[in-house]
């Protein structure tokens, strides 16, 4: 629960916007034009998705009356709005290293609307023909912020998940990435009901393994 004084509790849009910044998008509050800094509070979410971006488009309307503009040559979707950008940020922090799931901010269906939307963009599906093998799984360079996806899964859906070091970056000025895995056929199966996706390639792909559990016997 949130203290007295903090932000309001996140509503499942918001939280949903939470989740798609925290994986694709940033903040990008000043901007250079002729050697001179401009204020310029915005938010860009780096999606080659269409529907993703359409998602993206809906929610900063019916959040905050802001009209996102899409570029779909670009694979990116910009919103422009200060408030919108001051409001958000009171649930921080964000950035690459920094970002974390706002848990304290959060009921069941705000988690579910926020991973939903991080597993979007930072996620992927394992899908082979042996149930054992498939996996959902999220890559990231922030181990805190994995891990407060882990407690998210845990504590709001029962699910289990293993966050694994991956291989050694290839470069001195690389970041160590990690990666959260969720895998066996209950864990699987209570993803694919509480939490799924919103991308298309990703919802085909779990539906699959829900159909291969349940051909399993174990």
């Amino acid at each position: 629960m949130a203290a007295a004084g903090s932000p309001e509790p996140l509503t499942p849009s918001k939280a949903a916007l939470h989740g798609m910044i925290c994986s694709d998008g940033h903040f990008n509050m000043f901007y250079m034009n002729k050697g001179k800094r401009h204020a310029s509070y915005r938010i860009v979410l780096a999606e080659p998705n269409a529907e993703i971006r359409r998602l993206f488009k809906r929610l900063v309307w019916r959040v905050y009356h802001v009209r996102a503009r899409d570029k779909p040559g670009r694979g990116v979707i910009l919103a422009f709005g200060v408030n919108m950008m001051r409001d958000l940020s009171q649930y921080g922090p964000f950035g690459k290293m920094n970002w974390v799931a706002p848990l304290v901010y959060m009921d069941r269906r705000a988690a579910r609307a926020w991973a939903r939307s991080y597993f979007d963009g930072d996620g992927d599906v394992r899908l082979t023909s042996i149930i054992s093998k498939c996996k959902v799984r999220a890559k990231s360079v922030n181990l805190l912020g994995l891990e407060s996806v882990k407690r998210l899964l845990w504590s709001y859906f029962g699910i289990q998940c293993k966050i694994y070091r991956r291989e050694k970056p290839a470069h001195d000025n690389w970041s160590q990435a990690f990666e959260l895995q969720i895998f066996n056929k209950e864990n699987l199966l209570k993803y694919a009901r509480l939490v799924g996706f919103n991308h298309p390639a990703k919802r085909r792909k779990l539906r699959r393994i829900v159909e291969l559990a349940k051909q399993s016997r174990k």
